[in-house]
């Protein structure tokens, strides 16, 4: 038996269908309390062992709904619930279709900019390349999802979130067509990737902070016109 006021999501590549070898089963428990092997339903403790698994109690859902976090934006298009227990008046279901506008775009694309900025002077100064390669290419995946989003296309996935604001917003099509091998090294540093990722010389480094640079500066002008329209 569940624990009481609990739920338990899927989301991610296994709820949407497209999950390969490097994916990672994502679970997301909200409950109040801690949540044991014994609080979940039989049919879903294979996914359990194997998962990624979140824990929110309510009042952080709640929080997280008044500001329309992108995760649970994330969660309503493509979530799927496993196992609910809750008689709460307000159940996650009912919090993902009142949700609000996301209202963090600002901040988030500053933040960007700022790591992007950490990036390059760690590199300059001899820092692990695997490393910042690993963080670059969270904020070019993490950007583009928040692309997608002010855009009004929301998309999720590891590779076509980035795939689509290059075709949206006509980037360089080398961002595209070389995702992948960067972001080899996100999946590397989550031990995803039993292998080092291909080695990137110094030229296409450089030629990633710049196209990095200029997804953010593309990005900037969709979300003054995204803010415009929440005002």
């Amino acid at each position: 038996m569940m624990l009481k006021d609990c739920e338990l999501w899927l989301y991610g590549s296994e709820a949407r269908g497209d999950c390969d070898d490097l994916s990672d089963c994502d679970l997301l428990f909200v409950a109040d309390s801690e949540v044991t092997s014994r609080d979940i339903p039989p049919e879903c403790r294979d996914l359990l062992a194997t998962g990624t698994v979140s824990r929110y109690d309510w009042k952080e859902i709640e929080g997280m709904a008044k500001y329309g976090s992108l995760f649970l934006h994330h969660l309503r298009l493509e979530g799927r619930c496993l196992g609910a227990s809750s008689t709460r008046p307000l159940s996650l279901r009912t919090l993902l279709n009142q949700l609000a506008p996301y209202q963090r775009v600002k901040s988030d694309v500053r933040a960007f900019h700022t790591t992007v900025d950490d990036i390059r002077q760690s590199l300059e100064d001899g820092g692990s390349l695997k490393f910042e390669l690993s963080v670059l290419a969270t904020v070019v995946r993490h950007a583009s999802i928040l692309g997608c989003y002010v855009s009004g296309c929301p998309t999720f996935g590891r590779l076509r979130a980035v795939e689509m604001v290059v075709d949206l917003w006509q980037l360089d099509p080398w961002i595209k067509s070389s995702f992948a091998e960067l972001y080899a090294y996100r999946l590397f540093a989550d031990r995803r990737l039993p292998r080092i990722p291909k080695y990137l010389s110094d030229e296409q480094v450089a030629d990633w902070l710049i196209a990095t640079s200029a997804l953010l500066r593309k990005l900037e002008e969709y979300t003054d016109g995204y803010d415009k329209g929440l005002s």
